[in-house]
């Protein structure tokens, strides 16, 4: 009988069929085991933020703000938008491709790696002030009252350790 191994990279998302692991399951066999966008999403933020030494829990309420089901397909109402982190590709395409592997930001892994590293930027940026990332990073620096809500939400977000 032939077999193949399942990818290591599937115990970070959740996905266990033995105990034994690597798994042998004979080919041909049905696997039903498909992982969430939430659970993609949830992963890659894991990876992504110790790799880049950034908080994982506001990354991961960042997304969650921008994005509640971690669609990586996703598409802002304006176009400008995309992803589980709602990447603004006018203004970041192509800032991390080396860091991130490319630039595919439909890509759950790259799209990720690039919020991740929005959100870490905007955090130097404004010297480890929250409020004042979390309002660069959704583009409300000026707009008290949209960058209030934002940082309500995101704080929320935060806050119940989504």
């Amino acid at each position: 009988m032939r077999y193949f191994v399942l990818p290591l990279a599937l115990v970070g998302l959740g996905i266990t069929v033995a105990e034994d692991w690597p798994a042998r399951i004979p080919v041909g066999a049905p696997i039903y085991a498909v992982p969430s966008d939430d659970a993609v999403r949830d992963y890659w933020i894991k990876v992504y933020s110790e790799r880049f030494d950034v908080d994982v829990r506001w990354v991961s309420a960042v997304s969650h703000a921008e994005n509640k089901s971690g669609d990586p397909g996703a598409v802002s109402r304006t176009g400008c938008c995309t992803g589980s982190m709602q990447v603004n590709h006018r203004v970041w395409f192509g800032a991390f491709d080396e860091e991130c592997g490319g630039s595919d930001l439909l890509d759950a892994r790259v799209g990720i790696c690039y919020g991740v590293l929005i959100w870490k930027w905007h955090m130097e940026r404004c010297q480890q002030v929250v409020s004042c990332a979390l309002r660069a990073y959704v583009g409300q620096v000026a707009n008290v009252r949209e960058g209030n809500r934002y940082v309500a939400e995101v704080l929320s977000n935060w806050l119940e350790g989504v």
